[in-house]
């Protein structure tokens, strides 16, 4: 039976940059590592993959990404309202954010032509996420 990946699809939970990782991190459990390893398990599994299947990325040439943050509880109601809906601008950084995503999904990112990521804050009343677009290659027009 033929697995059908999808193409567009939400990552419910905190957005999440890829940790530093050394060879220590494969017997030393450290919380960022962990964390990010359960969220590439979600990825995957929101992305209809096998947990330890990835995306080989022959069949696409970009993935368009908008992380969604939750905003802090210490932020005032004022500030909280102030940014709910615009571009985010505190860690993890973008980059990071976006090599999580390929890593958790990809097999070989290498061959994606474009990568974008944008980061905005969550409304108070949704959840945060990370919505995913795959750009598939049979779309693609030259």
């Amino acid at each position: 039976m033929v697995q059908q990946i999808k193409t567009s699809f939400s990552i419910i939970g905190d957005p999440i940059g890829k940790p530093r990782m050394t060879q220590r991190d494969v017997w030393d459990k450290r919380k960022a590592v962990m964390k990010y390893r359960d969220w590439c398990d979600n990825a995957r599994e929101t992305a209809g993959l096998e947990p330890m299947q990835k995306i080989d990325a022959n069949s696409f040439f970009g993935v368009i990404a908008f992380a969604h943050f939750r905003i802090p509880k210490s932020y005032s109601k004022k500030k909280r309202e102030a940014i709910a809906g615009k571009l985010c601008t505190v860690k993890p950084d973008t980059d990071n954010v976006l090599k999580a995503i390929c890593d958790a999904l990809f097999e070989n990112d290498e061959r994606l032509s474009i990568m974008q990521c944008y980061k905005y804050w969550s409304y108070d009343d949704e959840e945060p996420r990370v919505d995913i677009f795959f750009l598939q290659k049979d779309d693609m027009k030259i």
